[in-house]
């Protein structure tokens, strides 16, 4: 376990602002606003010592967030005091990441927030767990229709899920492969693409062809014999992540397509889900 502290000054009026958190750690960490636990990503539940091990193996650790934070902890127009502990999946790591950004985002009262779900835990996915497809397959054009469908979670995994467990997977291969439709409002003025993931153990993230997010995943081209750089025990929620607005199309029928990858060939699990989100913000 490593420890680490910074102080920061916070504007005196908070009652229009939101505190988001930006984090690359590598395996787990627990962090502390002014005394009081904010946020954990990829630790246990319950106390935490300096031996508790982190719940997952990040090989390549990278940028996670935004995270939304619960804003009461601040103190404001005074100092403030962040304190994390980053802890290791085994005493025999030989390597350790930390870093955070932490931001005020300020809330505008003349703006209205408007969210819409453009996939849910209801949406049907076509899905591939028998073979590579071809490398259009991150397409709208290419033809799904002989992948057989299912609603997440997908899964192979004994332990509880955040979401229900809907449609089984078999074991046996690297990489599964999952496409969706769904349509986009014509209007995205004011608009954020928001994702949440429930993953075991990697996963590349596609929008009309254009990748557009990976978690767990090393970077470099990425191809069905490339393992994910993270090992998973249980699948949690993770998000929401900020995509690139431009990939998607307005008033049309868009495509969203994933490759979940294994950690190793001997993994004995894997888990898919995803929500995609519109947060719209829009004159009073």
């Amino acid at each position: 376990t490593y420890y680490f502290r910074i102080r920061f000054q916070a504007p005196q009026d908070l009652s229009q602002a939101k505190l988001r958190l930006w984090t690359v750690i590598d395996d787990g960490a627990v962090f502390y606003l002014n005394g009081h636990e904010l946020f954990r990503q990829r630790m246990p539940s319950g106390p935490v010592q300096y031996q508790t091990e982190a719940t997952e193996d990040v090989v390549n650790a990278s940028l996670e967030g935004p995270i939304e934070l619960p804003i009461d902890l601040l103190i404001p127009g005074g100092e403030n005091v962040l304190a994390v502990e980053v802890h290791q999946e085994d005493l025999d790591s030989s390597d350790i990441v930390f870093g955070a950004k932490l931001e005020l985002l300020e809330i505008r009262t003349d703006l209205v927030e408007e969210q819409l779900e453009l996939i849910g835990q209801q949406t049907s996915w076509r899905y591939n767990q028998t073979a590579t497809p071809p490398s259009d397959w991150i397409l709208s054009q290419f033809d799904d229709s002989a992948w057989p469908e299912g609603l997440p979670l997908f899964y192979h995994e004994d332990s509880s899920l955040p979401w229900p467990k809907q449609t089984e997977l078999d074991l046996g291969r690297i990489t599964y492969y999952f496409r969706t439709r769904f349509s986009a409002p014509k209007d995205l003025s004011g608009a954020r693409l928001l994702l949440w993931t429930v993953i075991d153990d990697g996963a590349v993230f596609y929008l009309n062809g254009q990748e557009v997010f990976r978690i767990g995943m090393p970077s470099g081209s990425v191809t069905d014999q490339t393992f994910a750089s993270r090992t998973v025990g249980n699948a949690q929620i993770e998000g929401p992540f900020e995509l690139p607005m431009d990939a998607l199309l307005p008033g049309q029928d868009n495509i969203l397509a994933a490759e979940v990858h294994q950690h190793g060939t001997h993994s004995s699990d894997i888990v898919f889900g995803a929500r995609l989100m519109l947060d719209i913000l829009r004159t009073n």
